[in-house]
């Protein structure tokens, strides 16, 4: 799913609050309705909320949309590249590389896998499927 033109203009006015508080928050001010999904259910937003009412602010447990298997630890990514045994070959990666590829081996095609990363071998790719796919235990 991609996100809309005016839910990437909110991220990015948020981000931009966030990171530089004098910067504008023009995304924010801009006409519609715009949805957060949390991964903590800890997190207290309900400011947000109060401040810009078009803001909807859902926990996971609320969120009928985000596939509950598109979740992970970072141990539980960290143990499939393991097995797959492309650790030395995500060595250099930060961590949205690495969960990016997670996502993509859960989602994508195997061909469209493989072109996305050509420079990972295509068996350690099919492995990564198949052990994500089969949520293979840490």
């Amino acid at each position: 799913m991609v996100p809309s033109k005016k839910l990437r203009a909110f991220i990015l006015g948020l981000t931009c609050s966030i990171l530089t508080p004098a910067a504008p928050t023009f995304a924010i001010e801009q006409k519609g309705a715009a949805e957060i999904q949390l991964l903590n259910p800890r997190i207290d937003a309900r400011s947000l909320e109060k401040k810009h009412p078009s803001l909807k602010v859902k926990t996971i447990s609320q969120s009928s949309n985000l596939h509950p298997k598109a979740l992970f630890t970072s141990a539980e990514r960290s143990s499939w590249i393991r097995k797959a045994d492309l650790t030395n070959a995500t060595q250099s990666w930060d961590e949205l590389d690495r969960d990016l590829l997670i996502l993509r081996a859960h989602s994508y095609e195997p061909e469209k896998l493989r072109s996305t990363y050509p420079n990972l071998p295509e068996a350690k790719l099919k492995t990564l499927q198949t052990i994500i796919k089969s949520r293979g235990g840490k």
